[in-house]
């Protein structure tokens, strides 16, 4: 399992039911950069699921990756459909990256 925090859920629940479209919006953009790292992961046909604390995991709205026919949600498809791997989506990450960050577990580049 991989988890990706951006950040995302947390300012959700931080707007109190009444979500400010413009900053949801600001903050989808941290997702596009999850997008390309999980895309630059070698490892990732070995996942079992990977976790990410925005909808859709990856950028919304996505566009076809360079290269592709026809996929919107290109890493839906990869995972998905190519490699069976499961997506977790609008998890609330933010106590685990603060408990991760006290331990000071920190993925390897």
């Amino acid at each position: 399992m991989v988890c990706f925090h951006t950040g995302f859920a947390q300012r959700l629940l931080e707007m109190k039911q009444d979500p400010d479209p413009k900053s949801a919006a600001r903050r989808l953009h941290s997702a596009r950069r999850a997008r390309h790292a999980v895309a630059g992961l070698d490892f990732i046909e070995r996942l079992a699921v990977l976790i990410a604390d925005n909808y859709a995991v990856e950028a919304v709205p996505a566009g076809p990756a360079p290269n592709a026919c026809c996929s919107t949600l290109p890493l839906h498809e990869h995972c998905l459909f190519k490699n069976g791997i499961h997506l977790g989506e609008l998890w609330h990450l933010t106590p685990l990256a603060v408990g991760c960050g006290r331990m000071a577990v920190h993925a390897s580049s």
